[in-house]
């Protein structure tokens, strides 16, 4: 009989300790905010078709309007090894996407800077 309260107690504490761990995943552990992710929007006007052609235009401001969200930005274009721009922001969110050119070799680089 001393073998059936071992097993009780064990249950008992496993199912305790399981509850807690839920407890504190759902109730006290803060959400994550959401982060701005420039590599996606890149990716996306990629997959549409529009990137590439203002991408071997050097065409900044043709590329500016393309992108839709709600942080400020501002677009590179360059062929290798890109400087990048100072922002006064604290926060800054880079993504980096390559393209080659339309009808011979030729990468360019495009960053989307969003603070």
């Amino acid at each position: 009989m001393r073998g059936f309260w071992y097993t009780l107690e064990a249950v008992l504490a496993g199912i305790l300790l399981i509850g807690f761990l839920l407890a504190v995943n759902t109730f006290y552990l803060s959400p994550r905010t959401s982060e701005p992710q420039p590599y996606l929007i890149l990716k996306g006007l990629d997959e549409q078709g529009i990137l590439r052609a203002y991408a071997v235009a050097d065409d900044y401001s043709g590329l500016n309007s393309q992108i839709d969200t709600a942080y400020n930005h501002s677009v590179e274009i360059c062929s290798t090894g890109c400087v990048g721009e100072k922002s006064e922001a604290d926060n800054v969110f880079v993504g980096r996407y390559f393209v080659s050119g339309e009808n011979s070799y030729d990468p360019k680089e495009v960053r989307l800077y969003l603070w």
